[in-house]
């Protein structure tokens, strides 16, 4: 068994592959699972708190997520397991990923001098 590690923030990113929102108990919370560049899965769990204001803003960060889209975060906690890493704690909200990705093709259009 392996036990989350408390650190630094430590990043992550990959490719949104599905998310769930859901209330347990009143509390609101999404998780998120990525693919990573090398076939890595990756979930994020975030927690909204409770009450009507974090409903909306739970509903907020779940609308403009989209799968098949690259996302970049960090966390407090992290877990590594065979084949998946676990994300909680203090997860601020996932940004779209800039990078240009290990396997990605470029859409440069090469010139030939003439």
């Amino acid at each position: 068994m392996t036990y989350p590690t408390l650190a630094a923030p430590r990043h992550f990113s990959g490719e949104l592959a599905a998310l769930t929102l859901d209330c347990c108990v009143g509390l609101h919370r999404m998780e998120v699972q990525l693919v990573d560049d090398d076939g890595g899965k990756h979930t994020v769990y975030l927690a909204y708190g409770r009450g009507d204001a974090a409903a909306r803003y739970a509903q907020a960060q779940y609308d403009r997520l989209r799968v098949g889209a690259w996302y970049h975060g960090s966390a407090t906690l992290m877990r590594k397991t065979a084949g998946l890493t676990e994300w909680a704690g203090h997860v601020p909200p996932l940004e779209p990923c800039q990078r240009r990705h290990h396997f990605s093709q470029t859409n440069r259009q090469v010139q030939v001098a003439a």
